[in-house]
């Protein structure tokens, strides 16, 4: 598994959504304990789907945990407030 190996091999069921698009199609289908977004993705914004759950009756109270690559603190800050 490519993508959260750490999490996979401690015995989590990672479910790994490289597009938002996909993302969306698992939300669907499943409500984990968790999400983990990335601000930029391929086809769209990990805060925005961080304010649709939010939104969601059924995934309001899901933690969120946002990440991203950018190392200037302005430029996360930019895309969050």
């Amino acid at each position: 598994m490519p993508y959260g190996c750490i999490l996979y091999n401690a015995g989590y069921d990672v479910v790994p959504c490289g597009t938002v698009n996909h993302f969306n199609e698992v939300v669907g289908h499943r409500l984990p304990d968790m999400f983990i977004l990335d601000i930029l993705l391929p086809d769209g914004n990990g805060l925005d789907n961080c304010r649709q759950l939010r939104k969601n009756e059924q995934t309001a109270g899901v933690p969120v945990l946002i990440m991203s690559a950018h190392q200037a603190k302005q430029d996360v800050e930019a895309k969050v407030c």
